[in-house]
Order: C-alpha cells, then structure tokens, then sequence
C-alpha cells in the first residue's frame, strides 16, 4: 500500500531528479514536533487531499516578527552578516520560490541548477559561499 509510505523519508514515486521524497515525511515530522497531525485521504481515481492540523498557538503573531528582528539586530550589531548561500536545485519553479524565500530573510543567494554548474561556481569563487543548500536527487550528479 503506497499510502502507508507516503511519509517515509526517500520514498517517492518520481523517478530521479524528479523529487527526493523529502517533502512529506518533512511535513509530518514538522507536524509531529509541533503537537499536530498529518491527515491524508486517498481514493484511487478520485483524489489525494491532505490537511495540515497545527494547535493554537498561544503568542501572538507580532511577538514571533519582533524575535526575527531582534535575531536580524543582534547579527547586524556584532558585525556580522547572514550567510551567503549557493542554493542548488535543478527545479526552477522550487529553486525560485527557495530563494525568494530566503532573500526575504535577508540571505544573499546565488543559484545554479545543478550539481555540475554549481560545482564550477565553487572552483571559481571557492569563498563567495558560507551555505550550500542543494537537492539531493538530481540527474548527472547528485546533491
């Protein structure tokens, strides 16, 4: 039974380059760590539908934006900066909301679309990068 599956981590049906079978088994394990639930409904022919139930959370929302700031001063104030990132994905519509993602949180992120590109950007410019975030199952040469 593939549903059973579903949140084991690697399990996917995609072949590679296609998916990791990360994304699920992440949610889930998210899921498990913050006192929620995974539900997934499956009828062959019909559908998937999976609902994502998370307590309530007690603080407020503004709280959790004031501690983002406060951790973006206290870099700031001792001298540092966020890292630089070499984010690698051989999906483009995944590598760019990744990186949008993590521009909106101030990281500098320079992108390449697989194993082979990035690894030439490394041998160019070997301390351009602090982060390497990649995929791990991509064609020709993996994360």
């Amino acid at each position: 039974n593939i549903l059973s599956k579903v949140i084991e981590p690697f399990f996917t049906t995609k072949p590679v380059g296609k998916g990791t079978g990360l994304g699920l088994s992440t949610v889930y394990g998210f899921m498990k760590q913050s006192g929620g639930a995974l539900r997934i409904d499956s009828v062959v022919g019909r559908g998937t539908s999976m609902e994502l139930w998370l307590p309530r959370s007690a603080e407020e929302l503004a709280g959790s934006t004031a501690e983002t700031d406060a951790e973006h001063a206290q870099v700031e104030a001792a001298g540092g900066m966020l890292p630089s990132l070499l984010l690698i994905d051989d999906s483009s519509g995944l590598r760019q909301l990744t990186a949008e993602s993590l521009r909106q949180r101030g990281f500098a992120v320079t992108c390449a679309s697989g194993g082979a590109e990035a690894l030439a950007m490394i041998e160019r410019t070997p301390h351009d990068f602090d982060v390497i975030v990649t995929d791990f199952a991509m064609p020709l040469v993996s994360g």
